[in-house]
């Protein structure tokens, strides 16, 4: 049960928040495989539902190759850093084109905090996480035949987000397949303007609105129409859109609902204030009324909640450090549909007062 503005109403947790760290495994115990998955679900969740993840991989691992027959996945790293290996299917015949990286010496793509990529489908990937890293200072308690410069680094979490295209996989059947291995020849060095058509840092889509009274900058990282640089699509745009949403103290994102979609939101810097209120008929959003919002709860850094298609939602700043959302949507024709609170709210007080 919880107060609000002098009542005391029952607590129906529409604002489901889950904790990424909860979901983070110990992958260092002798003898294991060294890496780990945690699914993160959302019990009677409306579908395009995201399947949603963490990885956790031990330093100096990897985890097996693999592919997915009908899902693009995001991946996005809180910590740690490694490597992604990637090859492509083959535009003609079976197979996969040699493996992709972003430089002559790397065997794959370079990652670290605040890294994106997008993987299409049928693309054989695997994750490793970096072992070890030279360092100017020498370690305070080296053990016996160690490099002092040489230390152990963390090891690498991800978190990962697959969408559905809902084509060419029979209901009970997984669209997750192991490869048995990479393909062999020279590894495809891609340029800077071609390595963004996978990889994209969520810093550099970042940028603030300094007017707390103007609406908070809203900057699409992948599902972008048409091309992008290099002249290759963007993988993610038939399957989703991922955005960046950056706030000062005082401003928010005004209440709306996306009537064909759900929403994944990240709380990724700072601390957010959010409400929830799902559509009474999400098959008629906008038309059938919604649910009065019965809670108001803060999301810190790493906390995640996934939004009902149709559901009317909000978020803004709480406390006095500046703050960015990530939210992923599924594919829809209408992207933001902004609505006035309806009539008996019992949080239609003006956000952020």
């Amino acid at each position: 049960m919880m107060s609000l503005g002098g009542k005391t109403v029952i607590n129906f947790g529409q604002v489901n928040i889950k904790h990424l760290r909860d979901f983070v495994a110990n992958v260092r115990a002798a003898g294991g495989p060294g890496f780990q998955r945690m699914p993160i679900a959302w019990p009677n969740m409306s579908d395009p539902s995201p399947t949603v993840e963490v990885l956790s991989i031990a330093p100096g691992q990897q985890t097996l190759p693999h592919y997915y027959t009908d899902q693009v996945e995001l991946v996005i790293c809180w910590r740690g850093r490694g490597t992604v290996s990637v090859a492509l299917q083959r535009s003609e015949g079976p197979g996969w084109d040699p493996c992709i990286v972003d430089a002559a010496d790397s065997n794959g793509i370079h990652i670290e905090p605040g890294d994106t990529l997008v993987l299409p489908k049928y693309a054989l990937r695997s994750f490793t996480a970096l072992d070890q890293e030279r360092k100017s200072v020498q370690h305070p308690f080296p053990r016996a035949g160690q490099n002092p410069q040489v230390w152990p680094v963390e090891k690498l979490v991800l978190l990962l987000v697959r969408i559905s295209d809902n084509h060419g996989v029979p209901d009970g059947v997984t669209s997750y397949v192991e490869g048995k291995a990479f393909p062999q020849g020279y590894p495809q060095v891609l340029s800077s303007d071609t390595l963004m058509s996978y990889k994209r840092k969520i810093l550099d889509y970042l940028g603030f609105e300094l007017d707390p009274k103007l609406i908070c900058v809203r900057s699409k990282i992948w599902g972008k129409e048409g091309l992008v640089a290099g002249g290759a699509t963007d993988f993610a745009k038939p399957a989703f859109h991922f955005t960046a949403y950056t706030f000062v103290p005082g401003q928010e994102n005004p209440e709306h609902f996306h009537p064909k979609s759900v929403e994944l939101a990240l709380c990724w810097q700072g601390c957010a204030n959010m409400t929830v209120r799902p559509s009474l008929n999400p098959v008629e959003a906008g038309i059938a009324k919604w649910n009065d919002a019965l809670e108001e709860k803060e999301l810190m850094e790493g906390d995640l909640v996934l939004v009902p298609k149709g559901a009317l939602h909000w978020y803004g700043v709480s406390g006095n450090e500046d703050l960015v959302m990530l939210a992923l949507q599924t594919p829809h024709p209408i992207l933001h549909v902004l609505e006035d609170d309806s009539p008996g709210s019992s949080l239609d007080a003006p956000k952020g007062k």
